[in-house]
């Protein structure tokens, strides 16, 4: 499951969740599309049949019993919660939807689930923080006990890749969640993310994430303890791989 993926599962599951939706008139929905294309509006604006309509869809969406379809059409219709709620209440959904994920089982599913959860809470509220911190510990947590398991082994092994292979469909959505972490403000240094990496994990897949995803000075700064923990990472991602990748952030 890649990224596009993602989005077109957002995509349609959000199109379903409108459709479904018993209480809700073309003459109530229209005018919330009119303010999801605005970006000043807050949720007091809203009158009080629409704000219905889309609490609505939200009653909707948490009946649904399995975890990975109800996160998928939430997360996609997360920008209606502008209509509900405050940014500092809305911005409390995202760590709560983050955790929520720490109960997919498969590693590869919930780190592109992770990565769809950001770029859609990005959009909402490019400040915040927090919760993508949560998203990127939980990924180096759960990947590195999950990558062991003997199902994540017999699903490499059913996949006919090789470890390196498998390893690598993890990169675009590692490499999304650090871009918008690397962007989110206030600044997140490049200090504490290595230090995070150094603390939970051995992976050379999020080691090339971390090089990649920061400015060349911060890298720079730090070089002689990546190249450290080059020498100290699994085999996921070739060595050398990662020596090129350092060099190449130091050069620009």
């Amino acid at each position: 499951m890649d990224r596009s993926a993602a989005d077109g599962v957002g995509a349609s599951s959000a199109s379903a969740a409108a459709s479904s939706s018993s209480s809700g008139s073309s003459s109530t929905i229209a005018p919330l599309a009119l303010f999801l294309g605005r970006s000043d509006f807050s949720c007091d604006e809203i009158d009080a049949e629409a704000k219905e309509t889309c609490n609505n869809w939200f009653y909707k969406i948490a009946s649904i019993r399995e975890l990975l379809p109800r996160f998928f059409v939430e997360t996609a219709v997360l920008k209606c919660l502008r209509f509900l709620q405050t940014r500092d209440e809305y911005t409390r959904q995202f760590r709560r939807l983050a955790r929520s994920i720490r109960g997919i089982g498969n590693p590869l599913v919930s780190v592109y689930a992770r990565a769809y959860l950001a770029k859609k809470a990005m959009e909402l509220n490019p400040r915040e923080y927090h919760y993508l911190e949560e998203l990127f510990y939980d990924t180096i947590h759960t990947t590195t006990r999950q990558w062991t398991s003997a199902q994540t082994v017999r699903e490499i092994e059913e996949s006919q890749l090789d470890f390196v292979g498998y390893a690598q469909l993890y990169e675009p959505a590692i490499d999304w969640i650090l871009r918008c972490l690397s962007t989110s403000g206030p600044r997140i240094t490049f200090g504490s993310v290595l230090d995070g990496y150094r603390a939970k994990s051995n992976l050379a897949v999020f080691l090339r994430s971390v090089i990649s995803s920061f400015a060349a000075p911060e890298v720079s700064a730090r070089a002689r303890e990546i190249a450290a923990l080059i020498e100290a990472a699994d085999e996921s991602i070739p060595r050398v791989e990662l020596f090129i990748a350092l060099g190449e952030k130091i050069a620009t």
